[in-house]
């Protein structure tokens, strides 16, 4: 009987199978198909939840194209599917953003994509925006720890509150400390010490030229004193650098907001940080008619007409030296506002829009007003429709800085050191009041785009109380008799 016998198995290699091999490449299997097949991934209808060889469990899923994965990983799985069931409830609900956006990119390419995206700034505004991100917001600024905060290398996703907290509060303090460096007139020649101590004495000296020969001696003999430099007002220290600061974070604020609508920022952290409202307005002066015709004397000849046409019109300082002979109708009393002075640093100076679609106006002006600009338009500006109203003595454009230097002289000769250029117009707005001019008068004349901005020039003026209780006298009398 033939034997039957079973083939020997045959043994086992110590070869590698080409799976093993090095000399293969390993192919990781990322497919979600793949991997369910296996049983290493469950599904939770939105998104996966994956075991981990350490026992805990990782969730993530797909979102355009790209896998987004929990920060973290869970000790169950049903940890993992409640995230799971979280993203998707945000994105449901419009609340859910990328990450990854907000980790990919920094403020300072954020922030200039975002000014070179806005085309609709003036380049007035744009040069604003400029120097707060290259002084106040991209740079570098030193904290009182002795450390810095630099937000232009800091990631979107990085800002906090906390974060920008310390960085208001350490441009707050750079700003005032730049602001007070910046106005103290340590610059300027100091008064004579003799002549200071002599004021002191109550001894008639003049503010300038030759100090009496008796006066110095007397100085000497006194034991030569030394007038210490007079201290800032503390009120003006505390405020010295607030509208910086203002404006750098109003700044930030507004370009975050945009990161925001973007999708790449959940929430603007501004938002949440305290401290740091608008700088108090400082409290404008106004000039009585009568200091309105001083200040007037007190300018050079060729722009004495100017301050009167400030003061009566309320036009914006580059709204009034903009204008030019064809905006001027004498016969109707008016000027008219279609451009404005637009002076950008590094630039040459040109005409730009007025400030608002409210600031295109024509103004009527008072009689007295009307005869002044006849005058100086026949003495002191040329020929020519398009020839400036107001000019330099060299026929060029008058600057901010030309009249306020010229205002500080005037101001002082007057005895009213408050007043700035600027309360002309705030002085022209609170004489349209007292004449009787209403809320929407007063924005119309001003150029005004909304009636709260007319308001802030409305507040009791001089003598108007006691005007409006005369004229409350007189509906009263007809009533008792």
């Amino acid at each position: 009987m033939p034997s039957t016998t079973t083939p020997a198995r045959p043994a086992r290699s110590n070869r590698r199978t080409p799976r093993d091999s090095p000399a293969a490449p390993r192919t990781r299997k990322t497919d979600a198909t793949s991997l369910r097949a296996s049983g290493a991934l469950k599904s939770n209808g939105f998104g996966t939840v994956r075991p981990l060889p350490s026992g805990r469990y990782q969730a993530f899923f797909t979102s355009e194209g790209h896998r987004v994965t929990a920060p973290g990983t869970f000790a169950t799985a049903d940890d993992a599917r409640a995230w799971l069931d979280d993203q998707a409830s945000d994105r449901r609900r419009g609340r859910w953003h990328d990450t990854r956006k907000a980790e990919n990119i920094t403020l300072e390419t954020f922030a200039r994509g975002w000014v070179a995206s806005r085309p609709d700034l003036s380049p007035k505004t744009l040069e604003l925006y400029e120097l707060s991100l290259r002084r106040w917001i991209l740079p570098a600024i030193p904290t009182p720890d002795g450390g810095s905060i630099e937000l232009g290398t800091v990631r979107l996703a990085d800002l906090s509150v906390q974060l920008l907290t310390r960085w208001h509060a350490a441009v707050l303090v750079a700003a005032r400390q730049s602001s007070v460096a910046k106005y103290t007139p340590h610059r300027a020649r100091a008064p004579h010490p003799v002549r200071t101590w002599a004021k002191a004495q109550g001894i008639d000296v003049a503010a300038t030229g030759r100090i009496s020969p008796d006066v110095v001696r007397a100085w000497e003999a006194a034991g030569s004193p030394k007038a210490a430099p007079a201290p800032a007002p503390a009120p003006a220290v505390m405020q010295a650098g607030r509208t910086a600061t203002s404006r750098a974070f109003g700044l930030l604020r507004a370009i975050l907001n945009t990161a925001v609508r973007q999708d790449i920022l959940p929430r603007n952290p501004a938002l949440s940080v305290e401290g740091t409202g608008k700088p108090k307005r400082r409290r404008r002066g106004v000039a009585t008619v009568a200091e309105v015709r001083a200040l007037a004397a007190h300018f050079p000849e060729h722009l004495q007409t100017a301050v009167l046409l400030a003061a009566w019109s309320g036009l914006r300082h580059a709204e009034l030296f903009g204008l030019a002979r064809r905006h001027v109708n004498l016969d109707a009393g008016t000027v008219t506002v279609e451009r404005a002075l637009l002076r950008v640093s590094g630039q040459p100076v040109d005409f730009g829009t007025p400030k608002s679609e409210g600031s295109y106006r024509t103004v009527h002006l008072p009689g007295f007003v009307v005869d002044a600009v006849r005058d100086h338009l026949e003495h002191h500006t040329a020929p020519g429709p398009d020839a400036l109203i107001f000019t330099t003595t060299r026929g060029g454009a008058v600057s901010p800085s030309c009249t306020s230097r010229l205002m500080h002289h005037a101001r002082r000769a007057i005895g009213r050191e408050d007043l700035t250029w600027h309360d002309l117009r705030h002085t022209g707005a609170t004489l349209a009041y007292a004449a009787g001019g209403s809320v929407p008068d007063v924005q119309q004349r001003l150029g005004h785009s909304t009636d709260a901005a007319a308001r802030i020039y409305q507040h009791t003026y001089a003598g108007r109380d006691q005007a409006l209780a005369a004229r409350l006298s007189e509906l009263y009398d007809p009533l008792a008799s």
